[in-house]
């Protein structure tokens, strides 16, 4: 599922993230955004709004760039999964 037709009040962990994602995840985040999110916040199954806030992410108010970083993490799972 493309991340543009994510629900972002969705729990990650409805959604099917588990450890190793959420690892993959914190790294995209850090990578594409430059913010730093403690791995267990991930893990502890918040939806997207909930992250972002607790987060203080920079992009709080601009989801836009939020799910174009999560458009980039979501091709590289699925670029994995077909190699």
């Amino acid at each position: 599922m493309p991340a543009s037709q994510l629900n972002p009040h969705q729990p990650l962990t409805e959604i099917g993230v588990d450890s190793l994602m959420a690892i993959e995840f914190r790294s995209s985040i850090l990578t594409n955004l430059g913010v730093a999110v403690p791995l267990v916040r991930i893990l502890q199954g918040p939806n997207l709004v909930e992250l972002a806030g607790s987060a203080h992410f920079p992009w709080y108010d601009q989801p836009a760039e939020f799910f174009t970083a999560l458009d980039a993490w979501y091709a590289e799972q699925t670029a994995g999964a077909r190699r």
